[in-house]
C-alpha cells in the first residue's frame, strides 16, 4: 500500500510540473493583455519642393557618386529644367491649404533625407537633439515617416542646399508634412525665438507662410533659388543673417 501511494504522488509531481512548464511557455495565459508597441505611433506623409533644378538637384547628388557624374549632372539639370517649365497656376488648390501649396517655380524633390524632430526637444538643446523619425523622399518627393509620436510639435529639417525646413504644430494622422521654400522661410523668421524659449503661435506660422508665398508666388525659380541661399544659415535657429542686399532685406522685414 505504502509503495502504491509513492507512485500515485511521484506521477502526480509529474503532471503538476508539465502543467507548471505548459503555462509559463502560453503568453496567453502568463499575459493576456500585453502593453502596446511604445514605439507605436503615427505615420506622417508629406511632400518636399524646391526650386527647380537648384535644393533638388543638390539632394539627387547626396547619393550619388559626384566624381563620375558631375559634368553629366549640370546637362540632366539643363534638361530637367527645359521640360518642367511651370504651368498656370490653380488658384483653388493654392488657397485650399497654405502649408501644401506649391509654387510654380518649385519642383518635387527627389532622394533627399528628411528628419523630423520633436520641436521642444530640439529647441532645448539643438546639439543633442535626436530625430524621432526619419524618411527619404520618392522620385515624386513624398515620403512617409513611421512612429512619429502624435500630439507633439515637429520640426522637420531635409538635408537639401540650401537647407529646408518646415513646423507642424501637434501633429496627428491629418497633419500635414510638407516643407517648401515657404514653411523654410517662416521657420528660419521664428526660429531664434523658439530656441530663445518663446511660444510662437500656429495662427503666426501661418501668418507667415502665407506672407512668404505671396512674396515669391510671381517668382521665377532662379529668383526663388537665390532667395534660399541668401536667408537660410547652415543651421536651424539662427534666423537670417545680416548685411543683406536692399531687395532680400525688404523679403526678411515684410515677413517680420
Amino acid at each position: 500500500m505504502y509503495r502504491s501511494l509513492t507512485v500515485q504522488s511521484f506521477a502526480l509531481s509529474i503532471v503538476l510540473i508539465t502543467a507548471l512548464i505548459f503555462m509559463g511557455c502560453d503568453d496567453s495565459i502568463v499575459d493576456p493583455d500585453p502593453d502596446p508597441d511604445p514605439d507605436e505611433g503615427i505615420t506622417l506623409t508629406g511632400e518636399v519642393v524646391a526650386p527647380q533644378g537648384d535644393a533638388a538637384a543638390a539632394a539627387e547628388q547626396t547619393n550619388a557618386d559626384r566624381s563620375s557624374q558631375e559634368n553629366n549632372d549640370h546637362q540632366v539639370a539643363d534638361d530637367e529644367l527645359d521640360v518642367r517649365e511651370a504651368t498656370p497656376s490653380d488658384e483653388q488648390n493654392l488657397e485650399s491649404d497654405v502649408q501644401s501649396a506649391v509654387l510654380d517655380g518649385e519642383t518635387p524633390v527627389a532622394d533627399a533625407t528628411v528628419e523630423i524632430f520633436d520641436l521642444v526637444e530640439y529647441t532645448q538643446n539643438p546639439a543633442t537633439a535626436d530625430p524621432v523619425a526619419t524618411a527619404t523622399t520618392d522620385e515624386d518627393g513624398q515620403y512617409e515617416a513611421d512612429n512619429v509620436p502624435e500630439d507633439i510639435d515637429l520640426l522637420i529639417l531635409v538635408d537639401t542646399e540650401p537647407r529646408l525646413a518646415s513646423i507642424t504644430y501637434e501633429v496627428n494622422e491629418s497633419a500635414s508634412g510638407d516643407v517648401s521654400t515657404a514653411t523654410t522661410l517662416a521657420a528660419e523668421r521664428w526660429g531664434p525665438e523658439l530656441l530663445d524659449g518663446s511660444s510662437v503661435s500656429e495662427d503666426d506660422l501661418e501668418e507667415t507662410i502665407a506672407v512668404a508665398r505671396e512674396l515669391l508666388d510671381e517668382k521665377e525659380s532662379a529668383e526663388i533659388a537665390e532667395i534660399l541661399e541668401a536667408l537660410v544659415t547652415d543651421s536651424f535657429g539662427n534666423g537670417f543673417p545680416e548685411d543683406l542686399s536692399p531687395e532680400h532685406q525688404a523679403i526678411v522685414n515684410a515677413l517680420e
